[in-house]
Order: C-alpha cells, then sequence, then structure tokens
C-alpha cells in the first residue's frame, strides 16, 4: 500500500505551503528523478524550528491535509497533446495562482485561468529566503485568450519568448522602488523549460474559453 501524499519522513502531515497537491500528479519517473537529484546534493547541518500553528488548524486541520498517493504511471510526451500541457501546468500550480479563490481556498469553478489570485506583498519568494518586497496587494493576471484583459493577442512565439527571456540575470536588474509592483512569479525557474514544454503550456491555456476578467493587478499601500 503506497504511503499517503502530504506526510513528512517523521510521520507528521504537512501544509500545503508544500504544494504536495500538485506534485501528487507527478509521473512516478519524474518523481524517482526529483529524488535522485536531492540525494546527489552534499548534505546540509541545518536544524530548523518546529512548527507552530494556532488550534484547531493544529492538530485538526492539518490531519486532515494528506491525500491518497496518485502518481501516473507514465509521464506524457509532446505527442501526446494537451495531455502533456496538462501535465505540466498542474505539476507547476499554475492553475492555483492564476485563478480566483473561494472562502475555502479552492478555485471557483467556472472561473479558471481567469487571474484575480491574491497576494499580499511583502511575501516569500520563489527562491529559499527571498522575499517579493513591496508593500500591498498583488493580483495575478488573466491568462486566458480574452484579447483585451487576458492574453488573446498573444500567438505562441510571443508566449514563450516572455518566459525564456526574463531568466535570473535579467530580472536582477529589475529593482522595484517603493509603492512600485513586483511579481510573485517564479520567472527564472520557467525560463529554463524548453521551447516544446512551454508551447505545449500555450496549447493548452489556448483550448480553455476566453474569459473577460480586468483583473487590478496591484494596489500599493503605505508602509507603516
Amino acid at each position: 500500500m503506497e504511503p499517503p501524499s502530504g506526510v513528512g519522513r517523521d510521520g507528521h502531515s504537512l501544509i500545503l505551503a508544500m504544494p504536495f497537491d500538485q506534485y501528487n500528479a507527478l509521473s512516478v519517473d519524474d518523481a524517482r528523478a526529483i529524488v535522485s537529484y536531492l540525494r546527489s546534493l552534499p548534505p546540509v547541518n541545518n536544524a530548523t524550528p518546529s512548527r507552530q500553528l494556532p488550534f484547531p488548524v493544529e492538530p485538526f486541520i492539518v490531519d486532515s491535509m494528506p491525500l491518497e498517493a496518485r502518481l501516473v504511471d507514465r509521464t506524457p510526451t509532446p505527442d501526446d497533446g494537451l495531455a502533456y500541457g496538462k501535465y505540466l501546468t498542474t505539476i507547476a500550480g499554475c492553475l492555483w495562482c492564476h485563478s480566483p479563490m473561494n472562502s475555502f481556498d479552492q478555485v471557483e469553478q467556472g472561473k479558471e485561468w481567469s487571474g484575480g489570485h491574491v497576494f499580499p506583498l511583502p511575501t516569500p519568494g520563489p527562491e529559499l529566503g527571498s522575499v517579493v518586497r513591496g508593500v500591498g496587494i498583488i493580483r495575478t493576471p488573466n491568462i486566458t485568450k480574452d484579447p483585451v484583459t487576458g492574453i488573446g493577442t498573444w500567438d505562441k512565439a510571443l508566449f514563450v519568448t516572455r518566459f525564456r527571456t526574463a531568466n535570473t540575470e535579467a530580472l536582477s536588474k529589475v529593482r522595484p522602488g517603493p509603492g512600485e509592483m513586483n511579481s510573485v512569479m517564479p520567472w527564472p525557474a520557467y525560463a529554463g523549460m524548453t521551447e516544446t514544454d512551454l508551447g505545449a503550456i500555450y496549447d493548452y491555456l489556448a483550448s480553455f474559453p476566453a474569459q473577460t476578467n480586468q483583473v487590478n493587478r496591484f494596489e500599493p499601500t503605505t508602509e507603516k
């Protein structure tokens, strides 16, 4: 019997700050490849503090979070058409970030990919130990094919280029000032994807209907 997804090596339940619900959709081969890579890294002696969560989040709500393991048998290939794009967007958590959420922190049905997920700033950044600076509210953009409020005017070449040029070197030169908008999008990580992978993501997103949703991307507030 497979161990559940979302349980640490010592048996404690994880919280969804670790997106195990998305990684649970990995293929067996990809999950093993990640484990092999991590085991190739040199060990680091770093004692981390114990988790502290308020009652009843700990222990009752947290203990309800683990999921039945459902790794897929094989990784879809580019020849699998939209299945490949769906696989990539699922394990990358794209839907969760680029959709409005209901009061239960779930994607609003019928509004998938239309943007509006709220991130208060400052917030932990995509890389360990970093922080996305700024003060205010940032909302993710609409990435449906609506030509006015989404990315309907983008072709595949533009979509791919937008990712490939947003690498670490380019973004290191961007320094948002006080009251300016920043981004929680982990551009450098996705910039390393292949054109085939990014193109598959574009094709998958384009398979969804356009939705009109004018997102107010950033609301600055005065830092106290």
